[in-house]
């Protein structure tokens, strides 16, 4: 019931902001994910915790993991599943530390006893609530850790968590050095924490996605000294962890450079339960509206370092932007060598955003629906873009035309005319070779080609 109750308020919302016409292809387009949706969270077996335990025992590099939870006013159920689940973990090597700002003490009861039974809890209250962030930055300072992962109050880890995250950071510092941060997949569950659902398989480090959506969100683990240099701002209090991890992206940017994907790690593993309650942004996108404002904001200060005239804008679906500049695309991101979008036909999408197996993300999706996540209305990096909604940099049409066998730009009629399989394989070939240099490509849901083509644009001349 709780659930139906959210999901009416979420539709009236939507009604409110984008009218019927939207309103009714959202509500469609979700009862076909229902309808589709099979998930079901397994607990990991005593047996498989066990031989966790003692996998991550001989790790060659066993980071203390600091757990970094503000509270404030707690409700005792929430808080005991919280301190539960992070006290099952796997991997043994953490502490959880508490900034609480209630008036009341029984948070600090309850942590009082938890703490008789485990001992590795680091309790402080911190006498006045200051917003999520400063309070978050409290706890941090409190935190012994090498690396520092954020809880909330309410939400509870999966208890095989702390494995996976460590494992993704032993493997990175192997490899290639130690990680910046680190987030995994996630889920929802009722506020009865019985029921597990819409779980959020995430993408991979994208620089072009983060600038559309907070898509990391939890359960994220920064290196410390990542975390306390960077701080939570309370400017953007309720968007404080998408202002972090875009600033954590450009931390990357400029310490790694080209290679700095390497060192933000997508542990693909259901990591974290986001437990839904009325309160809760989970449950409802109208709980804390200004979380919203201040995510754009937070995007905005972000873009306008490098692109002053940059405007962000809402989309559809809360939560979800856009970033549009205002001069050509190729002067704006310098990296980006090919922009593309999606081929359409009979209202549905048949090419764009392909992977180098030739699969097309969100083949065969109806054009007034937004996609798993929303991603079909939101920018992507890509492997690779469909040549027939495809413009590239000059310097790169002799190379187009030795791997396509067209020159550039395609004619209309083998835009409309070519086989899906053929542009599919072309695609490949040509977008593989760009690849090779290390270079961008970007995919934009927004895009054609035919109109940047015949503009006759002042911005098209701008990169030749």
């Amino acid at each position: 019931m709780i659930l139906s109750i959210s999901n009416i308020k979420k539709t009236v919302n939507y009604f409110k902001n984008n009218g019927m016409t939207d309103t009714v292809y959202a509500a469609a387009e979700r009862i076909k994910e229902k309808k589709k949706s099979k998930y079901t969270y397994t607990e990991p077996t005593e047996g498989e915790l066990l031989s966790q335990r003692n996998e991550s025992d001989s790790f060659m590099y066993r980071p203390l993991i600091s757990i970094a939870v503000p509270t404030y006013e707690t409700r005792p159920v929430f808080l005991e599943d919280m301190l539960l689940s992070c006290e099952e973990q796997s991997y043994t090597n953490f502490e959880i530390v508490i900034a609480d700002a209630s008036k009341t003490d029984f948070v600090e009861r309850i942590v009082k006893d938890y703490n008789k039974q485990y001992g590795n809890i680091i309790y402080k209250r911190i006498g006045s609530n200051d917003g999520i962030a400063e309070n978050t930055n409290r706890a941090i300072a409190m935190c012994n850790g090498d690396y520092i992962g954020l809880l909330d109050h309410d939400d509870m880890l999966t208890r095989d968590c702390l494995y996976y995250m460590v494992k993704a950071i032993v493997d990175c510092k192997k490899r290639f050095g130690d990680p910046v941060f680190a987030y995994s997949d996630e889920d929802k569950t009722d506020e009865y924490a019985e029921h597990f659902y819409e779980p959020h398989i995430k993408e991979r480090p994208d620089g072009q996605l983060i600038m559309s959506n907070n898509y990391i969100c939890h359960f994220s683990v920064f290196r410390e000294d990542v975390i306390r240099n960077l701080k939570m701002r309370g400017t953007y209090d309720g968007a404080q962890d998408y202002d972090l991890i875009l600033r954590s992206f450009e931390y990357a940017k400029e310490k790694h450079g080209d290679d700095y994907r390497h060192f933000i790690l997508h542990v693909p593993h259901v990591c974290y339960h986001w437990r839904c309650h009325s309160e809760s942004t989970a449950a409802s996108t109208t709980a804390k509206e200004y979380a919203y404002e201040n995510g754009r904001k937070a995007l905005e200060e972000y873009v306008k370092k490098e692109n002053p005239g940059a405007t962000v804008s809402n989309l559809k679906h809360k939560g979800f932007y856009r970033v549009d500049y205002d001069t050509d695309i190729f002067t704006a991101c310098p990296k980006v060598v090919a922009v593309g979008g999606p081929v359409i036909r009979n209202g549905h999408i048949v090419g764009g955003l392909t992977d180098r197996k030739g699969r097309v993300k969100y083949d065969g999706l109806n054009i007034h629906f937004s996609g798993y996540m929303h991603g079909a209305v939101l920018k992507h990096e890509a492997d690779v873009l469909d040549i027939r909604n495809m413009v590239i940099r000059p310097e790169y049409e002799e190379l187009f035309k030795q791997e396509t066998g067209y020159s550039y730009p395609l004619d209309e009629d083998v835009r409309t005319s070519a086989k899906d399989g053929e542009m599919v394989r072309k695609s490949i070939a040509f977008c593989n070779k760009l690849k090779q240099k290390g270079i961008e490509l970007m995919y934009d849901p927004q895009f054609d080609c035919r109109e940047y083509l015949n503009s006759g644009s002042d911005a098209k001349e701008e990169t030749e």
